[in-house]
């Protein structure tokens, strides 16, 4: 019943009256918000405008208080939602935040996420728009989303058990922290770093180091003790690959840690019988 009817309804003197006449003439029901909310969604299940329409509904009634956040939460638990070919879908695991307004996109490009039930929110998300004569601004709307629906990126979602190729090139400086800071991020939340994932950061070659450009961190070193001034200066007669810290900075030694996780050597000892392999390496080609 449009908006302008009801609030005459209200106003009228005998208003019990016509409700019930209502009721009973003309088939009229009196639902909640709540209610209508999931008669909406039952609608908006196989339309993706619908479905917009849909997410739209709810954000507007949580801002203007016809539903609390718990009931909103508690709707967005089974909200359908466009993905980035236009697609409706109900169930998911996860939910990605759109590719050009992510971050994910930037250090990933391609979504390792789609064989695991994760939702890619479609652009369509991301515009300004009007339903039933309410406004909402450009990127509102996907806010609301990160907030209900858990829409996350990188560093905080978890990683897929898959590998990705954008660490079999050099990845720049930004993404690298970005990286790092994503693995720092759940190994404070204590998830688990999937097998594959792990394994095509430590050998994929975007590593930065001191000597032939980038390597895997597998094979490359961080040494902060006197021992690291020394391998850095040259004074040995192995070179060793370590990382390059002119291009990164020495915001790199913050993630010392992070860096061990993915194989990165930073002990003396490690040092030490990487110089030895390489010392009998050369020697063993001398005899020959």
């Amino acid at each position: 019943m449009p908006e302008s009817i009801q609030n005459a309804i209200l106003c009228f003197a005998h208003k019990q009256t016509l409700m019930e006449w209502l009721a009973n003439e003309v088939y009229v029901t009196n639902l909640s918000v709540y209610t209508f909310a999931n008669v909406f969604c039952s609608s908006a299940k196989n339309n993706n405008k619908l479905a917009i329409a849909y997410a739209h509904f709810l954000y507007h009634s949580l801002l203007k208080g016809y539903l609390s956040k718990r009931e909103v939460d508690s709707l967005c638990n089974s909200l359908p939602l466009v993905d980035n070919y236009g697609c409706v879908t109900q169930r998911r695991k996860g939910v990605l935040l759109p590719a050009n307004v992510s971050k994910w996109a930037d250090l990933i490009v391609s979504n390792p996420w789609r064989n695991e039930n994760y939702v890619e929110l479609g652009n369509v998300y991301l515009n300004a728009s009007s339903y039933a004569g309410q406004f909402t601004a450009s990127e509102m709307l996907i806010n609301f989303l990160t907030t209900h629906v858990g829409a996350s990126d990188i560093p905080y979602i978890s990683p897929p058990n898959a590998g990705f190729s954008a660490v079999n090139t050099p990845l720049t400086k930004d993404n690298a922290f970005l990286l790092l800071d994503w693995i720092r991020n759940l190994k404070y939340k204590g998830v688990h770093l999937p097998e594959r994932f792990l394994k095509c950061i430590k050998d994929g070659s975007w590593l930065k180091v001191t000597i032939n450009g980038y390597r895997p961190p597998s094979k490359s070193f961080l040494i902060r003790s006197p021992l690291g001034k020394i391998l850095q200066s040259g004074s040995v007669l192995v070179d060793i690959p370590l990382i390059d810290e002119s291009f990164y900075g020495d915001r790199i030694n913050k993630y010392e840690e992070e860096l061990k996780t993915i194989g990165v050597m930073s002990s003396c000892e490690d040092a030490c019988n990487f110089i030895g392999r390489e010392l009998m390496s050369r020697a063993s080609s001398f005899t020959l």
